[in-house]
């Protein structure tokens, strides 16, 4: 029996490190690190917008922050080795707007809805409901000492007009697309010989 416990206590500690470390703050911040890219995901229920659809909000903001800490770790790779991309999320809004109770139809640009009724959320994308997010950032060495650091407040009012929206349909594409521009203008070029 204890050769039992001793075996799943073993697999179920292997099974855990293999996952994104994950933590919470008394202020209700979420705290992930995972390779080269620590998050800190500060008061999330002050977000201008991390509403769900159609799912739970716990289980909404889960998948909204592993889906951009893979992005993020992703763009960390371009990264000397050691280096670590440290971030502060204080605001993020998703593209697009939630809507209750399928009270949706009509002229959005001139405020006018038709009750569906279907009792369903929905999320509408559309140009007035741009993405945005707000965070700090540091770029640390192997000694971790910060490299550079700054404070981005990122918008995109043409998140539309760009091809992606139009030829694949990824979770949180919009959003994704603005960090990677970011990453590719700001921190990428610091780096390449």
């Amino acid at each position: 029996m204890s050769r039992i416990l001793v075996l799943l206590l073993s697999s179920t500690a292997l099974l855990a490190s293999s996952f994104t470390y994950s933590r919470t703050n008394t202020d209700n911040s979420v705290i992930e690190e995972e390779g080269n890219v620590h998050i800190v995901w500060q008061s999330p229920k002050k977000y201008r917008d991390i509403r769900p659809a159609n799912e739970s909000r716990r289980g909404f903001q889960k998948r909204v922050f592993a889906q951009f800490d893979e992005k993020l770790e992703l763009l960390a790779k371009a990264l000397p080795d050691g280096y670590v991309m440290k971030l502060t999320v204080s605001d993020l809004d998703l593209a697009g707007e939630v809507f209750p109770n399928g009270n949706v139809g009509g002229s959005l640009a001139l405020g006018s809805f038709n009750r569906v009724g279907n009792g369903i959320d929905i999320r509408i994308v559309e140009r007035a409901y741009v993405p945005r997010i707000n965070f700090s950032y540091s770029i640390v060495n192997q000694q971790g000492e910060p490299v550079f650091e700054g404070v981005e407040k990122l918008k995109d009012a043409g998140f539309l007009d760009t091809r992606l929206g139009r030829t694949r349909a990824e979770a949180f594409e919009h959003e994704k697309n603005m960090l990677e521009r970011w990453f590719e203008r700001d921190i990428a070029p610091r780096f390449s010989n």
